[in-house]
């Protein structure tokens, strides 16, 4: 999929994401404009976002990849989330374990649907785990293509939800 721009598909991902999901799990790592984009996007007071706080862990802490993802895995269980969205490299160049935390959550329970933002990761470091990891995967070209259009592209992930993301 090609956008102008990343807050274009960071809205179709927030419409993807509340048309499976009532409860998306973000952390405090995510872009804070798509975290607007995502609470304006809920269709009805039913639907939540619970936001967990990692970035003081990681920074501070110095948390581990294993010990980040247990955190986002048990928080993810204990609020009974149903989605998922995190950044693959935040914007202070702090990668998640994606993969690993996205296996974790479907080892454990139910994951509707997942996105991540790849805006600081595409062309940067391999994303090709997300092929068969995650539902949506996006980010911008801008820091690569010399701000050339287009400026974003979103990815197609797991193939059991192909159909609904082309539909979409």
């Amino acid at each position: 999929v090609f956008a102008n721009r990343t807050a274009s598909l960071m809205s179709l991902a927030a419409k993807m994401l509340f048309a499976r999901c009532r409860n998306v799990f973000v952390t405090d790592l995510n872009w804070n404009s798509y975290h607007r984009i995502l609470d304006n996007a809920k269709p009805n007071k039913s639907c939540r976002i619970t936001e967990v706080s990692i970035k003081d862990s990681i920074l501070n802490r110095s948390a581990s990849a294993e010990e980040i993802t247990e955190l986002i895995v048990e928080e993810y269980l204990r609020s009974r989330c149903d989605g998922i969205f995190i950044p693959a490299v935040c914007n202070l160049g702090i990668q998640l374990p994606v993969d690993s935390i996205i296996k974790r959550i479907k080892e454990k329970t139910k994951l509707r649907f997942s996105v991540v933002d790849a805006a600081q990761a595409i062309n940067h470091i391999d994303i090709s785990w997300a092929c068969g990891a995650v539902d949506f995967i996006f980010g911008g070209t801008h820091k690569w293509l010399r701000a050339y259009e287009p400026m974003a592209i979103g990815y197609f992930g797991s193939l059991g939800s192909t159909s609904f993301v082309s539909d979409m």
